[in-house]
């Protein structure tokens, strides 16, 4: 069989629920190059039997525990050599054209290493599209808190020229493969470190210090039923979200400040960044202990993570980020 131009690679954990919506609008698709790969985590709902029912064509790898994020859509990667990769949440439903805009961007722009569409937030309950926007990319405050561009925000349409942005949100990533080769570390394009939660945050500095530009392209669309919202109230979020889910999501956060920021940013930003870490901190304190040995599982994994902040840092093309601070 040839290599398809693109692979589309969904992780799957007990989403039978957003399957039969999310497969439909890929079989959609007015681009068809196209291979689709399921890596289920070890999913113990009906997923696969309705996969395998309904679309025999697409491949399933089944693992036999739950790999988290990471570690999933790299073996995912691994399975062909197709030229772009898309990294699909389960829960994302895509606008027939979705493929066919984002190619021909990447067709056309090889210095682009990596893309998302217009994402906007997916009323699941009420199947219902909205125009309220999920994500325009990834975005840098001077706290280091990494989020969602224009979040929360109703669409106002004012232009559909692709945007250059910092990085792209890990629900549905479009990658060039020569950029996810030339910035593979330890063998390993997602650092399976992180298992969960801010992978894509990871991904979006190594590119770009590997001088790769990612972009937006509004003229392709999805849309996304995501639960935690990056901008919402930080309290709010956190009691939503699992204490499991809490606890990789602060120390990830972590191992993105030790891995990524350069020293001199660090400290030209430093009364901005300190402020937060200890605004955050007294609130674990006081009201969610339960992710405070995540402090002591950073600190166990230090020198692992130096290793690779030095060996970036060496291999940088571009060594700073202070363009994308806000």
């Amino acid at each position: 069989m040839s290599t398809p131009k693109i692979s589309i690679n969904i992780v799957t954990y007990n989403g039978l629920k957003y399957l039969p919506h999310c497969l439909s609008s890929i079989k959609n698709q007015t681009f068809g190059d196209y291979q689709v790969l399921i890596i289920d985590n070890n999913s113990q709902d009906e997923s696969l039997d309705f996969i395998q029912q309904n679309y025999p064509e697409f491949k399933i790898l089944e693992n036999k525990e739950n790999l988290g994020f990471a570690r999933a859509h790299n073996l995912g990667i691994d399975q062909n050599e197709s030229e772009y990769i898309l990294c699909l949440n389960q829960d994302i439903i895509l606008e027939p054209n979705f493929l066919e805009e984002v190619i021909d961007f990447l067709d056309t722009n090889p210095k682009v290493g990596s893309v998302t569409s217009k994402l906007y937030f997916w009323d699941f309950k009420n199947q219902q599209k909205t125009n309220q926007i999920d994500s325009l990319g990834l975005k840098i405050s001077k706290t280091f808190k990494i989020s969602d561009i224009s979040q929360g925000e109703l669409d106002q349409n004012e232009s559909n020229q692709p945007r250059e942005i910092f990085g792209v949100s890990g629900a549905a990533p479009i990658y060039r493969r020569q950029a996810l080769e030339s910035i593979k570390l330890d063998g390993q394009y997602f650092d399976e470190d992180f298992f969960m939660y801010k992978e894509d945050v990871d991904l979006a500095f190594r590119l770009h210090f590997a001088g790769w530009q990612a972009f937006m392209i509004s003229n392709a669309k999805a849309y996304h039923d995501r639960s935690l919202k990056s901008d919402a109230n930080l309290v709010q979020n956190r009691q939503q979200r699992s204490a499991f889910g809490n606890y990789y999501s602060y120390r990830n956060h972590l191992f993105v400040l030790l891995k990524n920021v350069d020293l001199t940013t660090f400290c030209l930003y430093f009364p901005y960044i300190i402020g937060y870490e200890i605004a955050k901190l007294g609130y674990l304190i006081i009201f969610e202990r339960k992710t405070l040995p995540a402090i002591i599982d950073f600190f166990k994994n230090f020198a692992k993570v130096w290793k690779k902040r030095k060996i970036i840092q060496k291999t940088a093309k571009i060594k700073q980020i202070r363009c994308w601070i806000k």
